[in-house]
């Protein structure tokens, strides 16, 4: 969970199926992921909750999805990616 020293976190929801959007990130089950079926992060419906609501971990998102998570929440927010290097 990030902000581990705050009262609040931001979260996105892991929706079923797949989906096709700049702010859309498709996620395919795995063993360490714990999903059950094709999910996708919708990254234009993040939200700070209190992390008090976070209650459990279901599994851990590999690191393959990180850099398209980044991409997608800049995009989101209307952030530009040319500051980035490569």
């Amino acid at each position: 969970m990030g902000n581990q020293n705050g009262t609040t976190t931001i979260v996105a929801p892991l929706l079923l199926g797949k989906k096709t959007y700049p702010f859309v990130v498709n996620i395919t089950p795995t063993v360490q992921n714990g999903l059950d079926g094709d999910r996708h992060i919708n990254l234009s419906q993040m939200r700070a909750v209190d992390s008090q609501r976070i209650k459990n971990q279901q599994g851990v998102l590999e690191d393959v999805y990180w850099e398209e998570i980044e991409k997608a929440v800049c995009i989101e927010l209307g952030f530009s990616l040319a500051f980035k290097s490569s």
